[in-house]
């Protein structure tokens, strides 16, 4: 096979489709190569092989080198020594044949899940590797080659943000995802195994390391870092229950047969029916559930734990007997919390949240917000029930960039303190405080829910003696 030089110089209609080099897209993720050729995209393909390539730099979107190398220490060290240019050079005479060029793609899996993937059908329909033929045929088709990216699922996402439909088709939807990932655009979710957002906002140091630019996006986080167990992808899978909970799992990750627990269950757990958390029960999910196994049994879900997200959460079917109690830790207990908040914003939306005094205030209540809008809009529909005196709400939005944003069209009578920049709890506090007009002032978290009766108790405390001047929960 040609080397890097030779490959991506090759005008050769029938090469491989990964062997592409973007100029565009080299010199806008690499200021140095910017720098090195101004405006003249022709002689970025030069800078990259005899510059860019030495410092790690990727030819395209399709292509990770850092992951490559990572992957492949053996591959690294021959790199190091001067035997190749670098891992893409590699991947181009040798690795294309058994080794996965990018973290969104699993050749071993492409090559189990189907079984004309084999090096010698490929060979024979000159396709170089199982890679090549996923980006000119296998993501056309809707093949899978990585659990968390399905390309139907991706597209519906994609074409519902405003993206045309044709333009994911001509591109492919992994080219397109791949492309998007590094355009700045919102991340949109890939495959019901995993939620971008939630990500972030429930693992802690994930959106910090993002936002930090050590990793470009939550999905290329959750595949990439080096303490896989420390991450949950999706509310209602726990890395930690599933490996505390079966010993041999726990055992194939750490002799390196799986990344983590949950590449194990997406590829052999959840089809055993194998726990997720402690409070789902997929066996009794299924057995309990005619849609379930009806479903299943046509193929509108691959197996019983997605079609618990797709369509048994949303359509409320019981996951789980009445008379379980599993142990709740924290963690489980925040994402029930969570879920909880989620699916009260449908009763929610349908009528808004009124907090228009209609006397003078007796109390005003401060609430600093950033993102987290489910939990935001149960904690006020908690404020507007535990107490049916005037209030005045004052919230300030430290620049949120969720649904925070749209939150007047959910709730009336607000002072509603708009900021362009995250202040901080403190800051925002105290820019609120100059707007409270009541007697009284309530700093409320924005993911709390109320006792009954809180709000009047406090009330009542605070005024049964001249000398307190404040009340705590």
């Amino acid at each position: 096979m040609l080397n890097s030089a030779e490959i991506l110089n090759s005008v050769d209609p029938e090469k491989p489709a990964w062997a592409r080099f973007d100029g565009a897209w080299y010199m806008g993720r690499y200021a140095q190569a910017r720098l090195a050729c101004g405006a003249d995209a022709a002689a970025a393909l030069d800078y990259y092989l005899e510059t860019g390539a030495a410092q790690r730099h990727s030819p395209s979107p399709l292509f990770d080198e850092a992951f490559y190398l990572a992957s492949n220490p053996d591959v690294g060290e021959l790199v190091r020594v001067g035997k190749y240019r670098s891992g893409f050079d590699h991947f181009c005479q040798f690795g294309h044949r058994v080794l996965s060029p990018h973290w969104l793609f699993d050749d071993r899996l492409y090559g189990r899940i189907y079984d004309d993937m084999s090096l010698e059908n490929l060979d024979h329909h000159k396709c170089f590797g199982r890679y090549d033929h996923y980006l000119k045929s296998g993501q056309f088709e809707g093949r899978t080659a990585q659990y968390l990216f399905d390309a139907a699922f991706y597209r519906k996402q994609a074409v519902a943000s405003g993206v045309a439909g044709a333009e994911i088709d001509a591109a492919g939807a992994y080219a397109h995802y791949l492309y998007r990932l590094q355009s700045g655009l919102p991340e949109l979710q890939p495959s019901i195994y995993f939620e971008p957002k939630w990500y972030l906002q429930n693992n802690i140091g994930a959106k910090r390391d993002v936002e930090a630019g050590l990793f470009g996006s939550a999905i290329e986080h959750y595949l990439c870092n080096d303490r896989p167990e420390l991450f949950d992808p999706v509310p209602e899978f726990s890395e930690a229950h599933y490996r505390k909970t079966y010993g041999d799992i726990e055992h194939a990750v750490e002799n390196g047969y799986f990344r983590n627990g949950y590449q194990h269950f997406l590829t052999f757990g959840a089809f055993e029916l194998r726990e997720p958390n402690p409070r789902i029960d997929l066996v009794y999910y299924r057995d309990k559930n005619d849609r379930v196994r009806d479903d299943l049994n046509t193929g509108a879900a691959r197996d019983a734990f997605a079609h618990l997200r797709l369509i048994g959460l949303p359509e409320r079917l019981v996951f789980a007997s009445p008379d379980r109690m599993p142990a709740i830790d924290e963690a489980a207990a925040k994402q029930l919390f969570y879920m909880k908040a989620r699916s009260n914003l449908a009763i929610l939306g349908r009528r808004k949240l009124d907090f228009l005094p209609l006397a003078a205030p007796v109390i005003s209540v401060i609430i600093v917000l950033y993102n987290r809008f489910e939990l935001t809009m149960l904690s006020l529909a908690s404020l507007r029930d535990n107490y049916a005196g005037d209030i005045e709400l004052i919230l300030v939005d430290n620049a949120s960039t969720d649904d925070t944003r749209r939150i007047g069209q959910y709730v009336s009578g607000a002072v509603l303190l708009r900021q362009d920049e995250n202040l901080g709890f403190l800051r925002a506090a105290n820019l609120a405080v100059a707007h409270a007009n009541a007697p009284a002032v309530l700093f409320m978290n924005n993911d709390v829910e109320l006792g009954h009766g809180a709000i009047a108790a406090a009330l009542e405390r605070m005024n049964s003696a001249a000398d307190i001047g404040a009340v705590g929960g």
